[in-house]
């Protein structure tokens, strides 16, 4: 997986700051504080971590421990939450074997050159029961905005998978589907159990 996001992290950590990213980003993080009502997150990881937008929700709810995994080391850096493991790597290496409880991936998918071998990667390192919520981009008019927003500027060809693909890769790899919504404007959420045994 290669993207710009590395060279830009001071820029990107400013835009989520200001308007229209930061009323979208509170939003979302709305959206997904409800999809973990009643989850006990135990040994968590934030895989696609970024400036850790999410991995800051992810620590309010307490969990046992928190690890924030980004392939850029200047985005980690932004993360200056206290007891958070930080690991730079790539999210299409092996990085764990029935390690986590739970597991939070938001809008990396898109940017992962082969998602099926990233969704096998998330299926061993969750724990069979563990809970994995899943937020990518959908097929829709503003993701193809998007999409051209990235081939433009970022330069960047982004792959958005079609949901029944991705539910079938999904349902391949044990997990199964608790819930699904959508996130305006383009997102599609899931929270998933790991079904293995």
């Amino acid at each position: 997986m290669s993207y710009k996001f590395t060279e830009d992290a001071q820029v990107y950590a400013k835009k989520m700051d200001r308007l229209p990213w930061s009323v979208l980003r509170r939003y979302e993080r709305r959206q997904i504080a409800g999809l973990l009502d009643g989850i006990e997150l135990g040994d968590c990881i934030d895989i696609g971590a970024g400036t850790g937008f999410m991995t800051s929700l992810l620590s309010s709810r307490e969990p046992r421990s928190l690890t924030a995994l980004d392939k850029s080391s200047q985005m980690l850096e932004h993360i200056q939450l206290r007891g958070v493991s930080k690991i730079c790597a790539d999210c299409t290496e092996d990085f764990g074997s029935d390690r986590f409880d739970s597991m939070l991936s938001f809008g990396l998918l898109e940017f992962v050159d082969d998602y099926r071998s990233f969704i096998n990667r998330c299926s061993k390192a969750l724990k069979p029961g563990g809970h994995f919520i899943l937020v990518t981009a959908r097929d829709c008019f503003a993701s193809r905005l998007y999409k051209r927003y990235h081939n433009l500027i970022m330069q960047r060809d982004i792959n958005v998978v079609p949901e029944d693909e991705l539910e079938r890769e999904l349902n391949n790899n044990s997990f199964v589907t608790l819930k699904k919504c959508y996130l305006f404007p383009f997102n599609v959420a899931y929270l998933l159990k790991n079904g293995g045994t």
